[in-house]
């Protein structure tokens, strides 16, 4: 999001000292964000390294494990001239790193065709893993109250973090499981995550 500060909230995301403290490793880190920190959260997954996004720690490696983005702004938007785009949509590449999407079909703040058109993008260009989940009735920040619909996309996020972490081969490249598609239960969506 572009505003006062530039860009420069990717690079918060990122810094290198919020790394040390957690003791730096790449393989188990997962960015994580509802709403607008969803659209950070997969900018800064889907940028390792841009040294556009890490003034002042240029050479880091700020790879990820996997984002977590829920009712996310993915959409494009004027970022004005000498100002990186704000839309995930822009940094989508074949290495990018495993991603879950949820997302309410009533969204009335953000609409989920943005939502749906990122998850199609990432499954055309992306080899990783990717899951999407439209939820039936939700409206933005369904999480907001305790409710079977925030527990289950709870469950779906814990799942999805295990899944990965249990399996390291499902975050490289040129995983054969990771380029079938799966259906999940709930309407989502999927590619190399098992359905139960």
């Amino acid at each position: 999001m572009a505003g006062p500060r530039g860009r420069r909230e990717e690079g918060d995301c990122l810094d290198p000292c919020a790394r040390r403290r957690i003791r730096r490793r790449p393989n188990r880190i997962f960015l994580a964000g509802g709403s607008s920190r969803a659209q950070l959260a997969s900018v800064a997954a889907l940028t390792p390294s841009d040294q556009r996004f890490q003034p002042g720690f240029e050479e880091a490696d700020t790879s990820v494990c996997a984002a977590i983005s829920i009712y996310g702004r993915y959409g494009w938007g004027d970022a004005g001239p000498g100002v990186p785009p704000s839309s995930p949509l822009a940094y989508i590449r074949p290495d990018a790193p495993p991603i879950f999407i949820a997302h309410g079909r009533s969204d009335t703040l953000l609409a989920a065709s943005a939502a749906r058109e990122f998850a199609a993008a990432l499954l055309e260009r992306s080899r990783a893993a990717v899951v999407y989940a439209e939820l039936p009735g939700a409206q933005h920040q369904f999480d907001l109250h305790h409710s079977i619909r925030c527990a289950a996309v709870t469950n779906g996020i814990e799942a999805f973090a295990s899944w990965l972490l249990g399996n390291p081969q499902m975050r490289g490249e040129g995983n054969e499981q990771c380029l079938k598609p799966v259906d999940l239960p709930g309407r989502a969506r999927g590619r190399g995550v098992p359905s139960r």
